[in-house]
């Protein structure tokens, strides 16, 4: 069933931003935890942030290329089919909320400049642009890969190749140290006792962390929202209180919300219409 909350079009002047945190499976529990986190972001209270979970789908996880391929599809049936959603007319941005290549993003981002649909990301670029902006700005070396580094937990063994392969295509390895996977499903984020969970993510935080100087971590999945202390306190076990203090820790959401917001800013700051 979708879930979506808040009215179904843009409103008059005045009207707060509107931005669909677009959850492409069917998890309506993950959802929720994800539209949490949206709202727990300094900026949330300059937005109107609409959650809603594909309603046409069978993919309760996403956990492979088929299932990225397949959610997609099913996102268009609840756009041109059910008309459940309506990105375009009803939303001033849209961020797909499924940390993966997903061809969602490139599927409903503008054409061009003089396209007025809205703007568009996705929480794996959102958060692989603020991992390489934090990385950059803690410096520690020159290029070739020197000084600090970033990396990615992710669930599954699939997302390892998958995700360093998106990477690669960004440009965005010139310090990237790497994915490492927990072993566990999406839905398994949310179905497996809390210290099933906590356990696996600090073994792969671990071997991120054994990698030279990583100072970001990109938490690879939508369903690992809230789960940053057990990743600062594996930092803690392994580098000591000095590198978990200062180790930035990325949620995809919150750095998908942010740079949408910074973008909508922009768009009324610099264009000819500032109402």
């Amino acid at each position: 069933m979708a879930q979506q909350t808040g009215s179904s079009s843009s409103g008059g002047a005045g009207a707060l931003p509107r931005i669909l945190l677009l959850n492409p499976n069917t998890n309506t529990g993950m959802t929720e935890s994800m539209a949490a986190v949206a709202r727990s972001t300094p900026v949330s209270p300059y937005l109107d942030i609409v959650p809603y979970t594909c309603a046409s789908g069978t993919c309760p996880s996403i956990d492979n290329q088929h299932d990225i391929d397949a959610s997609a599809r099913s996102v268009w049936r609840d756009i041109n089919e059910s008309q459940a959603i309506n990105p375009r007319d009803d939303f001033d941005a849209v961020l797909v909320a499924c940390f993966s290549v997903h061809p969602l993003v490139r599927e409903l981002a503008p054409a061009d400049v003089a396209d007025d649909r809205p703007a568009v990301t996705g929480i794996f670029e959102a958060g692989v642009h603020a991992a390489v902006a934090l990385t950059q700005a803690t410096g520690g070396g020159g290029g070739g890969g020197s000084g600090a580094q970033w990396g990615i937990i992710t669930t599954g063994e699939f997302w390892e190749k998958h995700l360093t392969e998106g990477v690669v295509a960004a440009g965005a390895d010139e310090r990237f140290a790497g994915t490492f996977s927990t072993g566990l499903t999406a839905g398994q984020m949310h179905s497996l006792s809390a210290e099933e969970v906590r356990e696996r993510l600090s073994v792969a935080a671990r071997r991120l962390l054994q990698k030279r100087d990583v100072r970001c971590i990109v938490m690879g999945c939508g369903g690992m929202a809230g789960l940053e202390d057990t990743i600062r306190a594996t930092a803690r076990e392994v580098h000591g209180d000095a590198v978990a203090d200062n180790l930035y820790i990325i949620d995809g959401v919150k750095a998908g919300i942010m740079y949408l917001y910074q973008v909508l800013a922009s768009k009324k700051m610099y264009s000819a219409h500032k109402s």
